[in-house]
């Protein structure tokens, strides 16, 4: 009898060995999964941080389109205002010219009155 309760109790034993480690797993296998919640919980907290930054960059890349289409439109006006001015200096140039030729009418004009002056003064 003896004999069969020290089997008994070298089962018990065994048991109690084996409750144990199943006790050391469970608890491993908690610590696992609580590790693994935290990373999850890093990963959740890391990716709301990139749609943040990601959504910051597009509306820098808004303002930055918009900013390129106020000076594409400032460029188109310069360019109109540029071709007025030189369009204003031709026809400023143009007009030099009629007045340049008037000059010179006047100065011819005035020439021959001088010298008609003068020869009627030595007539009499």
């Amino acid at each position: 009898m003896e004999k069969v309760l020290n089997q008994i109790l070298t089962e018990m034993k065994t048991l109690n060995q084996r409750a144990s480690n199943l006790e050391q797993g469970q608890q491993t296998l908690a610590e696992g999964q609580k590790e693994l919640v935290e990373g999850q919980q890093r990963l959740t907290q890391n990716q709301q941080a990139l749609t943040e930054s990601q959504q910051r960059l597009t509306q820098n890349q808004q303002t930055l389109a918009e900013g390129q289409q106020r000076l594409n439109e400032k460029y188109e006006t310069l360019t109109q205002n540029q071709k007025a001015l030189v369009d204003g200096q031709e026809k400023m140039r143009q007009e030099l010219k009629y007045i340049w030729d008037d000059i010179k009418k006047i100065d011819s004009r005035l020439t021959n009155q001088e010298q008609e002056t003068f020869i009627l003064k030595r007539m009499k």
